[in-house]
């Protein structure tokens, strides 16, 4: 790795670990409002909320069309300020009027949604003040995908990760001090993507030249749309795959079995915070190398994220798996625990869309919208089949069992697409020996101390004690760091000026392989 090489991987380890600690951060946020709903309000309440939120979730990913990766990916391809105010300009030109138009037909369709999941008023005041905060949630990734393309990551940040879900659990505390009831929560989630956008606003502001009247801008609106429009395709393909479950499970088994799925999913989420921080820069910085012709960079970087992401995600996911009963418990009370089964299904599924998000990244990248398009569509008409089939007999555990086949299918068709159009294989043999031996050594720790103490908080608590040592061991002595990597340590060193002590020694051995 040359020093080109390592001023871009350490560049974008800079931005990325400033967009995980903001990922932390709101996945906390996140994570302790739907702990505060789902104890006060059970699993039926904390279900329609659910569908409120997916419902919400769904329509902002589907409804931005792709624009916000387009405009995140043709900003840093222009020079000059008139296409790049031309491509700004015309991204939101195209995605607020349809956000504002899709809003006010959900919101008049509640009631008809109310009915499929069986539910009672109650369900169409959520449903209506969810529609109402869509054109919000757009505008707010719209922004997002603005400041991916100046390579912004503290807006985002702020945005995403401290605004929203700061507000959010400061209504959600409001709505409960005060006695109210479960339909009011709606009204912290609205509130939330107001202020937020207003504040991605001011962002957009002082960061971008969109409002720079003085700049004539360039509409390039075919430009983007020709893009982004397998992008639409696409997004709406993965909100499918990824929400259809919550919609199904309302529908054919009704909101309480909804509210349970939910205890789990939001658990086996926190898998996704080390995709999001790396992918925020890395579709810029791999859109640039591409279009610089530099494959041999190009082919590093995405080998060395992808290892870094899958084993960094590797002791979460071994976690879930082996305590499910007692993680639910814990978090979400004894009333959920019947779901636990569910948990290590759905943490082996994000485990693997780790490799399939940044894959995806990839192609975004180099252009090849349009493959990402036919792998969402295949994808998504089978996650609807198979949770057709499954979710009857099986209810949240066939719904489970979908979602994991989706994302290992899919990381298989980006996978091997990625080395099929520039031949780089994502994954690594340097990854699979330091999983393996992590993955036993998991299992040599669990079983004595499950024997001995029984599955419990406290037995929870000494296994993470006595694993995390062994497993940093594990990643080192068995190449999971390798001395080309390891060179960025020292890097960081004269670069940022800071003394690293023992990490600058464990780099040396490691370079001179003496580790």
């Amino acid at each position: 790795m040359d020093d080109e090489d390592a001023h871009l991987l350490s560049n974008l380890l800079k931005g990325s670990g400033l967009v995980f600690l903001g990922m932390l951060l709101e996945v906390s946020i996140a994570f302790a409002g739907k702990l505060v709903v789902a104890r006060i309000f059970g699993p039926v309440e904390y279900g329609v909320i659910s569908v409120g939120t997916t419902l919400l979730t769904f329509s902002g990913i589907v409804l931005v069309l792709g624009l916000n990766s387009g405009i995140g990916r043709y900003v840093p391809r222009y020079d000059d300020a008139s296409r790049i105010r031309g491509v700004l300009v015309s991204g939101f030109q195209i995605a607020i009027p349809l956000s504002l138009a899709a809003a006010l037909v959900l919101f008049v369709l509640s009631p008809r949604l109310a009915d499929i999941i069986g539910a009672d008023g109650t369900t169409v005041r959520v449903l209506r003040l969810f529609s109402a905060a869509i054109p919000f949630a757009v505008f707010i990734r719209m922004v997002n995908g603005s400041m991916q393309g100046f390579k912004l990551p503290v807006p985002r940040t702020v945005l995403q990760n401290v605004s929203l879900p700061v507000v959010r659990i400061i209504g959600i505390a409001v709505v409960v001090a005060l006695g109210f009831d479960s339909a009011s929560v709606a009204w912290a989630y609205l509130v939330s993507y107001l202020v937020t956008a207003f504040l991605g606003l001011w962002f957009l502001h002082s960061r971008t030249p969109i409002f720079n009247w003085s700049v004539q801008y360039t509409p390039v609106r075919r430009t983007l749309l020709t893009f982004s429009a397998p992008l639409v395709v696409t997004a709406a393909m993965s909100a499918v795959f990824s929400d259809i479950d919550i919609f199904l499970l309302g529908a054919l088994a009704g909101a309480g079995p909804v509210g349970e799925y939910n205890a789990v999913y939001p658990l086996a989420q926190f898998l996704t915070m080390t995709v999001s921080a790396f992918g925020f820069l890395f579709v810029p910085v791999i859109s640039e190398l591409h279009a610089d012709g530099d494959h041999d960079a190009l082919r590093r970087l995405i080998r060395t994220i992808t290892k870094w992401a899958l084993l960094a995600n590797l002791p979460l996911t071994l976690l879930l798996s082996l305590f499910p009963e007692t993680i639910v418990s814990i978090t979400f009370g004894p009333k959920y625990v019947a779901a636990a089964p569910v948990l290590p299904i759905l943490a082996v599924g994000f485990f693997v869309h780790t490799a399939a998000a940044l894959s995806g990244n990839t192609l975004t990248s180099i252009g090849k919208t349009r493959l990402i398009m036919y792998d969402n569509f295949l994808v998504a008409v089978l996650n609807v089949v198979v949770n057709v089939a499954l979710i009857p007999d099986f209810g949240a555990f066939g719904a489970a069992l979908a979602t994991t086949a989706s994302y290992l299918t899919l990381g298989v068709l980006y996978i091997y697409q990625i080395w099929n159009k520039i031949d780089v294989n994502p994954i690594s043999m340097g990854l699979f020996k330091p999983a393996v031996v992590a993955t036993i050594v998991a299992g040599l720790v669990y079983l004595p101390v499950v024997a001995t103490l029984q599955r419990s908080a406290f037995s929870l608590v000494v296994a993470c004690v006595l694993y995390a040592p062994l497993f940093i061991i594990v990643v080192l002595r068995t190449g999971g760091i390798e001395a080309e990597e390891a060179r960025l340590v020292l890097m960081f060193e004269e670069r940022f000026g800071i003394d690293l002590g023992p990490f600058k020694t464990l780099a040396n051995k490691l370079i001179n392989e003496e580790f």
